[in-house]
This record gives C-alpha cells, structure tokens and sequence, in this order.
C-alpha cells in the first residue's frame, strides 16, 4: 500500500517544505541520493518480506518509499542532524563475497526507534548507522540498547537484550552470543566478534574490553576497562575481577574473585594495569593485584601459574614466573617473587630474585 500525502499536509504536519519536486498523485519522489543523503521523514516504514514486495507493481526491488524522498533501493530513517528529519539508507548488504544483495526477507526497518524504558522514560535503540543491520528481529532489543554506528551489526542473529547493553559504534557488531545482560558490552567495540561468551550483568565495558574473546564466562562486575579481558580464550573470570586497563588481556584459564586487578601505579612508559596478562593458568580470590603482577610477555614462552588466594599483590610481583605454585597469602609486596623458578608455600616471601627468603609456614 503507498502512502500518499499532499506536499502542503506534509507542511502542516512537520513544520518543513518539500523543496525537490513536489509530489503528485500515484508519484514516489524517487530522488537518486546517495546513502545518507537528507530526506523528509514522516512514519517509520516497516519492511515486508521479499514475497510481499514482488507484488508491487514494479517488482521485488520496488520498496514503497512514497513520500520519503528516497531512491528505490533506499529507505528513510529518522535522523535528528538532518534539516528534513531523516536520511536514507541503503537496503541492500554485501555478502561474504562482496555481492550487493538484498536482505528485505529478514530485515525490518533499521530506523531510529523511540522506545520507553521500564520505568517509563524516554528513550531509544538501535540508533546509528547500521545499528541493528543483520538481526531477525529488533522487537527482542529492548529500550536503551544497541545505540551507536554498527552497534549490534549483523550480531547474532537472534539476538535478544534487556535495557542498557551493546551501547558504542561496534560494541555487539559481529559478535556471536545470542543474550547480553543489563549493563554489558557498552563501549567502542567492546564486545566486537566476541563468539559462545556466557556473560553476567555489568560485565565487559569500555574500548574492547572484551572484543575477539572466545568461549569463556565472565561473572558479575568483571573485565571492565580497556581492553581488560580482550581476546581471552577458554576462561572462566570470576566476580569483581580483571577490573583496569588491559588487566587480563590474552589470558586463558581460570581466575577467582576480585582478582587481577588495581591500575594506579604507572609503569615506565606511563601505562597501568596489565596483572595478569598474557598469562595462563588457575588464579585464587584477591591475587594479582597491581601493575604487572602475575603478567608474563606475549613474545616470551608462557608457562601455567597456579596462584593461590591473597597472593601476590604488588607491583611486578610474581611478574614472569616459570612453572610454579605459590600458595595462599604468600608473594606480597613490591616485586615480591619476582621471576620466580621455584614453588612457594603459604604465607611465604621471595626476593627479586625469586628465591624464597622468608617461610612462616607451618605444617
């Protein structure tokens, strides 16, 4: 069904003129613009499927934009930088080839969508460019999610959110994992081809935090910070944990609570935070605190760490270890074990050499 309006109802109904050629009775204003072009937007126009189209008049690619003012392969979304309320974008997605192809069977109107929020303020979702290009359907994003250029781009197709995720150009783009919980995923790329991640609620924020991982779980209130958990890999991350600038980046194995983190104190070249990374292996609860503890160099060989709880913590401690075991509270201090080569027992303390000086262990 086309929608045909009057130029001088158009008028009186949005405040603005139609300044190319004015609209006459059963004439789209098919104006050839380029993809973000300005165009004059009235009402959201819902997509059908391909079916539907081909029985337009003028074949499958005939998309009814009527009184949008936007080519035949274009539809208009509403943008409030455009003088006209709106501007076109494209219909039409490369596939994995490259190929221009259409994806009206499966894509509804990717317009700004003014949605409300639970507790009954406004909002919106999927706002930007190619925000939710590539979903099945936008109903299952809830309000407040999926703003930003290409946020939630051809995700998981199935996608569902609740308020408050993948907020950020790129955040969700690409990124396999069907559920993202309230307060995640939110920043640049932040979880940008991320693939099978079980994700808790306030988790993975800020410049990738959590992009390119791989089949992990991330508890509540971890791997917030830049880059803090980028690229881990069969990992499970426990609460509170990886929290600061690239805490845990690169790491693969297990870590406790409240692990990994600290960035206060600034290494040589100005950075912070990096406990942990590169690493692989078990972390205990309240281990690896501040700069460079427990971290190992990307080019070096990686040996597996077994750290214990409350251990250690402080600057460059335990930094470069070779395959060992250090117990529980034990490895505390500035550059406390140190390249450490040997196993250490609870409650226990070893130089920058990393040989054990002090044991109050007892057995």
């Amino acid at each position: 069904m086309r929608l045909l309006v009057s130029s001088a109802a158009l008028a009186a109904a949005t405040g603005h003129s139609l300044l190319k050629p004015a609209l006459g009775p059963g004439v789209d204003t098919q104006v050839h613009q380029a993809a973000g072009a300005e165009c004059l937007f009235v009402n959201s126009f819902k997509l059908g499927h391909a079916a539907d189209l081909k029985s337009h008049d003028d074949g499958p690619l005939a998309v009814d934009t009527g009184i949008l003012a936007c080519p035949a392969s274009f539809t208009c979304v509403e943008d409030s930088t455009s003088s006209m309320g709106g501007r076109c974008v494209s219909l039409w997605d490369r596939d994995h080839h490259g190929y221009l192809e259409p994806y009206f069977d499966v894509q509804a109107h990717r317009a700004l969508t003014a949605c409300t929020f639970d507790n009954g303020t406004a909002g919106t979702k999927c706002y930007g460019v190619d925000a939710c290009t590539g979903l099945l359907d936008v109903r299952r994003i809830e309000c407040g999610s999926c703003n930003g250029v290409k946020a939630c781009y051809h995700a998981a197709r199935t996608l569902r959110l609740p308020e408050g995720a993948c907020n950020g150009d790129g955040a969700c783009r690409e990124m396999d994992v069907g559920y993202v919980p309230s307060g995640s995923c939110n920043g640049f790329y932040a979880c940008s081809y991320s693939d099978q991640m079980y994700l808790a609620e306030g988790v993975c924020n800020e410049y990738r935090a959590c992009a390119r991982s791989y089949r992990s779980t991330i508890h509540e209130g971890s791997c917030n910070g830049k880059r803090a958990c980028y690229r881990i890999n069969l990992s499970t991350i426990g609460a509170g944990s990886c929290v600061g600038e690239a805490q845990c980046s690169m790491f693969r194995g297990t870590i406790g609570s409240n692990s990994c983190t600290g960035d206060k104190i600034e290494g040589r070249g100005g950075d912070v935070g990096q406990a942990c990374a590169y690493s692989f292996g078990l972390i205990g609860d309240d281990s690896c605190y501040e700069y460079h503890s427990c971290y190992q160099y990307p080019t070096d060989p990686i040996y597996p760490i077994n750290v214990g709880s409350n251990s250690c913590r402080g600057y460059y401690a335990c930094a470069f270890p070779d395959v060992v075991t250090i117990e529980n509270d034990s490895c505390n201090g500035e550059r406390a074990c140190y390249r450490v080569s040997s196993d250490v027992g609870d409650m226990s303390w070893c130089d920058i050499l990393g040989i054990v000086a002090v044991s109050l262990f007892v057995a």
